[in-house]
């Protein structure tokens, strides 16, 4: 709709005009926020699943994990060895 037609409508008809865009950005707004919500429960998930599958590969490598167990990988071992070496 251009300006011209825009100025010519009656007072009216530019509030249902309002009412209408209104009811469409409360539609979009709801829309936006429930997608919001089903992305953070996707991550969440995501996250949960990340943990499990490291877990298992850890204790396939390493065996059973104790929580709080500190993670050392074979290169601070070799590190902490030639460290003591020195000395």
């Amino acid at each position: 709709m251009t300006d011209k037609e825009l100025s010519k409508l009656r007072r009216v008809e530019l509030l249902e005009i309002l009412y209408e865009l209104r009811k469409q950005l409360d539609a979009a707004k709801k829309e936006n926020e429930d997608l919001r919500a089903e992305l953070e429960k996707e991550r969440s998930g995501a996250a949960k699943r990340t943990e499990q599958m490291v877990r298992k590969l850890y204790e396939e490598r390493f065996g059973p994990f104790e929580d709080g167990e500190a993670v050392e990988d074979e290169s601070s071992e070799e590190a902490a060895s030639e460290d003591k070496a020195d000395e």
